[in-house]
């Protein structure tokens, strides 16, 4: 029952964010990298932190995270993230990560993507 509560409450959720019915395309690289990586806690994705923006990374790197491992570490972190789905493109253009959690528990993860291709804003919404 509560995961039929859950999936009704995404779908309220995605629609007053305005996401798309049907999701145009795969995320660019680097929103593939880091949406994978912040679904990772037992391995780091290679090229996951070079694919984060210099703001990014320093505030990663102010937590004591300076290279791939920092997004398994974001990931590992409570609630541990146990895997991360691809959901789609947002009408501004943000990517949309669905993070399963260990305690049953989902948050959304929003990445955007400058223009050179990297992420240059995470926003994880439990």
């Amino acid at each position: 029952m509560r995961r039929v509560i859950l999936a009704f409450s995404l779908l309220l959720f995605a629609s007053a964010c305005g996401l798309p019915s049907q999701w145009p395309g795969q995320p660019p690289t680097c929103a593939r990298l880091v949406g994978t990586a912040l679904g990772s806690p037992d391995h780091a994705v290679p090229g996951s932190f070079a694919c984060l923006t210099g703001v990014v990374r320093i505030r990663l790197l102010a937590i004591g995270h300076g290279n791939d491992d920092g997004l398994r570490l974001v990931a590992a972190a409570e609630p541990r993230t146990t895997r991360s789905h691809f959901l789609g493109q947002l009408v501004d253009g943000e990517w949309a990560w669905e993070l399963d959690q260990e305690d049953h528990s989902i948050a959304i993860a929003f990445l955007h993507v400058d223009q050179a291709g990297k992420v240059d804003h995470i926003h994880i919404a439990a």
